[in-house]
């Protein structure tokens, strides 16, 4: 069943009579299914009630890209999307934004899998500590222990400002 409603999903067909929703990406469309999008997410049943937008209207996205949208909707559909390192942090934050806790748990397993440097822990670790990624905090706890020394000698690290 959930194959079916995401070929659906994939053939993107204006025609077919399960979209009632339309998406507007920087000049892209991404149709869907609200009762699908509503039962996923409280934001969404908001966000598409007759109070926010209007029938036949399609929903300006401005916050997301095109590929990630898409890939968030592909994960409502079938409950699961190809994460990257390029697309994890925005997809986490849709997760976030649009109350997709599932989604937000498949992220932080992929992010507590990811090659961690030296160079990027503090942004990492800031990122974990925004979105409160359990799996992740463990892993970078691990990995700020096993390279402590090479962390403390780089010049992001000297140069961190302390707070008050």
């Amino acid at each position: 069943m959930h194959q079916e409603r995401f070929n659906v999903f994939k053939s993107q067909d204006p025609e077919n009579e399960h979209f009632d929703v339309a998406f507007k990406i920087k000049g892209k469309t991404i149709l869907a299914n609200k009762l699908l999008l509503t039962s996923a997410s409280e934001y969404m049943n908001v966000l598409l009630s007759d109070r926010w937008t209007r029938n036949g209207e399609a929903v300006k996205i401005d916050d997301y890209c095109y590929d990630d949208f898409c890939q968030f909707l592909c994960f409502i559909y079938t409950g699961y999307c190809k994460l990257n390192d390029e697309n994890i942090f925005q997809l986490t934050d849709i997760s976030e934004c649009y109350g997709i806790p599932l989604l937000k748990e498949f992220c932080d397993k992929f992010l507590s899998k990811m090659q961690y440097s030296v160079k990027r822990i503090d942004k990492l670790v800031k990122f974990c500590q925004k979105y409160s990624m359990t799996k992740m905090e463990a892993v970078l706890k691990d990995y700020i222990c096993l390279n402590f020394d090479a962390i403390i000698s780089t010049k992001e690290f000297l140069s961190y400002e302390k707070s008050e």
